[in-house]
């Protein structure tokens, strides 16, 4: 009797401590009693940089006549010509001199952006026409991009520079740099990531 009573103690000790490992096996860890959304909403908290949104407020704006406009740092250099406009941290205006030049200053760190407005020529009905015929010229030189909401053709030539063909209609806009020069300095981007067209196609 004695020895069926030890037996059936033994046994109801054992059921009791499964059924214990069994809740504690079976209890969610803290992290699964969180909503669904958790991960999300520790995601969505996570700010959208772009390059235009770092854009320092002191930048200057410049409004073409052929309805684009860009921004640009206050202690650069603007140079308006007949078909576009130069951009620079450095008085273009005053190196062009033919004195200047011939005394071989130095200026250090030159950055410079041309925007140049180009009518498209015939044959060409539209300026998407005849940057596709351009890009098949030089197809190892041309890739397809986006410029905030617009469509852009990026051109890297042999001779290290970039051009951004933004095309408008009848016309497009091409944005003149040197790759080596965008690629050390990253305002280059920064200002032709503010590019906008001011009418509506």
């Amino acid at each position: 009797m004695k020895k069926l009573l030890f037996i059936t103690l033994i046994s109801a000790g054992l059921f009791i401590s499964g059924c214990a490992k069994t809740e504690k096996t079976d209890e969610p860890d803290f992290k699964d009693r969180q909503p669904a959304s958790y991960q999300e909403e520790e995601e969505d908290i996570m700010p959208d940089v772009s390059e235009a949104a770092q854009i320092p407020a002191d930048w200057l704006s410049y409004v073409n006549t052929n309805n684009f406009t860009l921004q640009y740092p206050a202690d650069w250099w603007k140079q308006e010509s007949i078909g576009g406009v130069t951009l620079a941290n450095y008085d273009t205006a005053y190196y062009e001199q033919q004195e200047v030049l011939e005394k071989g200053e130095i200026i250090e760190n030159p950055i410079r952006i041309r925007i140049l407005i180009t009518q498209i020529s015939p044959p060409y009905t539209s300026a998407v026409d005849e940057i596709e015929a351009l890009s098949q010229l030089y197809i190892d030189q041309f890739r397809r991009d986006s410029l905030g909401e617009y469509a852009v053709w990026v051109r890297e030539d042999e001779g290290g520079g970039r051009t951004t063909y933004i095309p408008r209609g009848e016309y497009y806009v091409e944005i003149l740099t040197s790759k080596e020069v965008a690629e050390k300095n990253p305002v280059v981007d920064q200002i032709i990531s503010t590019f906008r067209f001011t009418n509506t196609q």
